[in-house]
């Protein structure tokens, strides 16, 4: 297609001196998420609620314009270790292992989201979002394309990357680490008669 022939062009002028490598840079990382935006259709979302009664359960892209592009919910992750001693006049470690077995541990999930609209608009989207992840404290999350839910999930880590043109749109990535407390409760999503999901359980 055009996109297959323009980015060989630009490598060419670079090689030739024709493009400085910053404004190479620059092009290929614009070229890289305007492929992203086109494909945001096949995107998905995640459902959010702030722990304790009553609370709403929030939509990534519903309540705040932010789109999944990237997301490796993992059912599981590691073991926790158990209880040892050790004897200086034996062999190995003595473990105790009770009769539930082996203990998951806590383990942290990064999820990548992105906002596409008119310029300056990525602003109000990102404070609201973040906003409520952080103010939330623990919540329940739900992962719309694994099916995959958990609870006592709570913010770890941000990392924005904004491409702004100020005359035309906003490109906000956000990549955000998440800690997954309880590993091993399975959260799912209760739909009202309408359909919606109204609540985490």
């Amino acid at each position: 297609g055009r996109g297959s022939i323009f980015v060989p062009s630009l490598v060419y002028l670079y090689i030739f001196n024709r493009i400085p490598l910053a404004y190479l840079c620059i092009i290929l990382y614009i070229c890289n998420y305007k492929k992203l935006i086109l494909g945001m259709k096949d995107y998905f979302r995640i459902y959010m609620q702030k722990e304790g009664d009553g609370n709403e359960v929030k939509d990534s892209i519903a309540d705040f314009g932010m789109y999944v592009s990237e997301s490796p919910f993992k059912p599981c992750d590691s073991v926790k270790e158990p209880p040892k001693r050790e004897w200086h006049d034996e062999h190995g470690d003595d473990e105790y292992i009770g009769k539930d077995g082996l203990y998951m541990a806590a383990y942290e999930n990064k999820v990548k989201f992105m906002f596409h609209g008119e310029a300056f608009g990525a602003n109000e989207k990102c404070k609201a979002f973040i906003d409520y992840i952080r103010k939330s404290g623990m919540m329940k999350m739900y992962c719309d394309f694994n099916r995959i839910g958990r609870q006592h999930v709570r913010l770890k880590d941000i990392d924005p990357n904004l491409y702004r043109d100020p005359d035309n749109e906003d490109l906000l990535v956000l990549s955000i680490t998440f800690k997954f407390n309880d590993p091993v409760t399975d959260i799912k999503p209760i739909k009202d008669t309408q359909g919606n999901i109204s609540n985490l359980v």
